[in-house]
């Protein structure tokens, strides 16, 4: 069997598979989405809103929640962007998380994204502007 080739923590026995051979944490995904309305959720059906600025810190996330931003309305992408209020110059700095950021930018009315921009006017446009990864979000603005 293959699966004794791969470190202890991530071997599965057959107790933790089902019939499918899926591993429970495999289908956590679809199995948040029962309980989830289907507003902001990503395009693969996982639900995001709630988990915005955790998840776009991940390279995953950051695509799950662009995801869900593409596919939302202009308030539904309001309201999943603000979610990164009081976490903009983090997510700015972080090479996951400035997608997103850049992408809220893009998709939203200006008035949607002023948070964004108080909060790099707050620690300064010349000190973002340095970071190889938030240098673009100044370029979006």
């Amino acid at each position: 069997e293959w699966s004794k080739y791969l470190p202890p923590g991530l071997q599965s026995s057959s107790a933790s598979s089902d019939a499918s051979g899926e591993v429970p944490s495999q289908r956590e995904p679809q199995e948040r989405l029962r309980e989830d309305d289907g507003v902001g959720t990503s395009a693969g059906g996982f639900p995001v809103r709630g988990r915005v600025w955790t998840l776009s810190q991940e390279a995953r996330g950051c695509r799950w929640v662009q995801q869900a931003m593409r596919a939302a309305s202009r308030a539904e992408a309001a309201a999943l962007a603000s979610e990164l209020h009081g976490h903009v110059i983090a997510a700015a700095w972080s090479p996951h998380a400035n997608h997103v950021v850049q992408l809220c930018i893009a998709l939203l009315e200006p008035e949607d994204f002023q948070f964004i921009i108080d909060e790099i006017v707050e620690v300064g446009v010349i000190e973002v502007a340095k970071n190889k990864y938030s240098c673009r979000i100044i370029q979006r603005l």
